[in-house]
């Protein structure tokens, strides 16, 4: 939860890019674990889609 003391209602525009930045961050480390998973399932197999 965020504390309503630490935030600025004069300067909302800065929690929404902490947030932002840290969604973003978690969607590309959810991409690199899923990638990473991914090729330990298919090997070397080369499987033509899968982006790896």
């Amino acid at each position: 939860k965020i504390a309503k003391e630490i935030v600025d209602p004069e300067d909302v525009e800065f929690l929404e890019e902490l947030v932002l930045s840290g969604v973003k961050e978690a969607i590309e480390q959810g991409k690199a674990i899923a990638t990473s998973e991914m090729s330990k399932i298919t090997g070397a197999m080369g499987v033509p889609g899968l982006g790896l």
